[in-house]
Parts: C-alpha cells; structure tokens; sequence
C-alpha cells in the first residue's frame, strides 16, 4: 500500500508541477523532490529488490495519480460566465456589432489553456492535456508580447467612429477572455435585438466552424434575437490590395527587383484536405500576389505555400538562388497571428543558413492595418441594404 501510494503522489506531483508556474510549481517541485528522497531511503534500506516485486502497484499508483491529475484540470478550467436574460417582448430597436478574433491569453493561464486545449481537441486527446499545458507553458515565456490586443482595439475604434451610436459595439475571442458565448448573451441581456457577427477570418476554417457550432447551441431564437453573419474576407480587394502597403512600408531594400516574398497560408492537417477553406485561402493569396505584381514586384520571386516548415525552407532557398537581397514571410490569414506562430516563424528564420548578403525577416500585415476596418464597414452596409 505504501509503494502504491508514493507513487500516485509523486505522480500527482510531478505532473501538476509541469502545468502550473511561479510559486505553486515551486512547492510542487520540493514536494516531488521530497517523496523522491522518501523513495531514495526506502530503496536504501529494503533494497531495489522489494520495490521490483511490487511493480504492479507503482503503475497502479501512476495511472490512478495521472487520472486524478486530469479530473483535476478539467474540474478547475475556465467557467464561461452567461448573463441572466428574460424573454423581451417590447421592440427596442437596438443592434449590436460583435467583432469575433481567435485571441489567446496575454499570459499563461491554466484555466483559461484547459478551456481552449479541450475546445480543440476530442475526448482521446485530453489524455495528453498536460504535456501540452507544459509546452504551451514553455511558449509563453519566449514570448516578449501578444499583438493581437492593438488589433483588436484598433478595429473596434474604427467601428465606433464610422457607426457612432448607431450600433453598439462588442469585441470577442474564441480563445480568450470574454468568450463568444459570454458577450452575446451579455448583448442579448443589453437589450439588443439585432446582431451582427463579424469574424475576422479570411476562410471558412475550423475557427470560422466554431462561431457557426457555438451559435447553434445557444438557440437564440426564443430571446427573439436576429443574428446576421458577414462572411469570411477571402474575397476582398481592399485587403488584398493593402498588403502592397504594408510590404512597402516593411521593406528595407530600395529596389523591389531585389526582394523575394513568400505569402505564408493556414497550416492544414489531413482532416482539413477537402475543407472549402484550403481553396478560399489560396484565392487569396494568389489576389494578393496579383497586386504586388502590378505594384512592380517579380513574379518569379513571390512564392505561395501552406505553414509548413519544409515548405518555407524549400521557397527560401529557392528565392535566394535568384539573388535577392531581401526576403519577407508574409502570413496572409490572421489565425497566424498567434504566439505560437510567432516563435516558429521566428525559429525558422534563426535556423536558416542563409548569407550574410540576404536578409529574412517576418511582417506583420495584421496588426495596424486599417483597411480590414474599411472591408467591414463596406460589409456591415451591405447587410442593411
């Protein structure tokens, strides 16, 4: 019984220590230290012998820790917190614009990452929650800041001053705090009775997918609510056509002749093969490429490819055997924008053996362009006509 227990504790230990941070991992890591001595002693004195024999126990005790360590995880993760709303039966006239990001925490948050890491992932993956924590954990502190916030008030700022009163506007994340869920039903309570849904996607992806499954389930139609949807901006010239600024405002060289530019896509798995997504993310790009060939950059040294890092070595190498000088990744879709993408575009870039003549470095697109707020008021218009 006692081998049985030590080991269901240092389990417990050991795997709570990977998953939470400051002074909690500290204790959790003297604590494991200390059973560990406990262990140490006892092997000591009755010999390694006598632990052997009972090996059924400690992986007993090591199942039944790590089992009690995700019930845990899933018990303490983020409550989505709904606003108490009544039936309203008097017209109000009152619309709201909700401008839906994919988000992520500023900081590490367990609570918060045990929402999003389930939302994600199906029931045989949760298994694995608490190396990704870990991971997710590491991530964090490799990350100087989150951009997304600028963004996000940038956006919701130019609404305001395009729309005035004439609409009330909410800003959301689908993996961050306030929820979807959580401001539409705080929209509702407010006495909306018209709402407008903006996701800032460029495709119908998995993310642009959530939006559409967490609306159905909060069947908003007995709270006689009219939700209107603008689609995915795929299709956007404004957009499209702004990526010719922001690569001209990032680009050190005088000469265009003398940049390659590789337009970065989602990062696809098998299940997303035959998703309409995949298509609509290409068109884009392809828009994009048109531009910038219009505004006098080279065909042959602007390369389209999916997020996928032998992909992207491959379009630098070949781009630096035409003789740039100077190399931009471009993420033309803003789910990309996240930390966890930051680090691996910037890992690549650290990893590649490139001369010291060629220069590579990432633009951000994204974060202060101006024009995906002109595409959304153009949007948001047409809805009304």
């Amino acid at each position: 019984m006692y081998i049985f227990f030590i080991s269901m504790m240092i389990t417990i230990a050991i795997t709570l220590g990977l998953v939470t941070k400051g002074l909690v991992e500290r204790g959790l890591w003297i604590i494991s230290a200390a059973i560990l001595g406990a262990l140490y002693n006892g092997l000591k004195r009755k010999g390694l012998a006598v632990y052997l024999k009972s090996y059924r126990k400690v992986v007993r005790g090591i199942i039944l820790g790590y089992i009690l360590v995700l019930l845990l995880l899933i018990y303490i993760q983020y409550p989505l917190k709904e606003a108490y709303v009544g039936v309203n039966y008097v017209d109000t006239n009152e619309a709201a614009i909700i401008l839906v990001f994919k988000g992520e925490p500023d900081a590490y948050d367990l609570s918060l990452s045990i929402r999003n890491y389930r939302t994600n992932n199906n029931l045989w993956r949760t298994v694995l929650m608490p190396f990704n924590m870990f991971i997710e954990k590491l991530n964090y502190e490799k990350t100087d800041f989150i951009k997304e916030k600028y963004y996000t008030i940038g956006l919701e700022q130019n609404l305001k001053e395009e729309f005035g009163e004439e609409y009330n506007i909410y800003s959301t994340y689908l993996f961050n705090k306030p929820y979807l869920s959580e401001i539409i039903f705080k929209a509702v309570a407010d006495g909306n009775q018209k709402i407008i849904l903006c996701p800032i996607f460029m495709a119908e992806n998995n993310e642009f997918n959530l939006i559409e499954n967490t609306i159905k389930k909060m069947n908003l139609h007995e709270h006689q609510v009219e939700i209107h949807r603008i689609e995915p901006m795929w299709n956007s010239d404004i957009i499209a056509r702004s990526f010719v600024n922001q690569v001209d405002s990032f680009k050190e060289s005088q000469h265009k002749h003398n940049i390659g530019i590789v337009l970065i896509g989602e990062e696809l798995e098998k299940r997303d093969y035959n998703k309409p997504f995949i298509k609509q993310d290409l068109l884009f790009r392809e828009k994009i490429k048109d531009y910038l060939i219009r505004s006098g950059y080279n065909n042959n040294k602007i390369r389209l490819t999916f997020f996928d890092k032998r992909n992207i070595h491959k379009e630098i190498e070949e781009l630096m055997e035409y003789g740039v000088g100077e190399i931009l990744l471009i993420p033309s879709t803003n789910t990309l924008q996240s930390s966890h993408y930051q680090l691996k575009i910037e890992r690549l870039i650290k990893g590649m053996d490139a001369p010291y003549t060629v220069k590579i470095h990432a633009v951000d697109p994204w974060s202060f362009n101006h024009d995906i707020g002109r595409e959304l008021v153009n949007r948001i218009r047409l809805l009304n006509l």
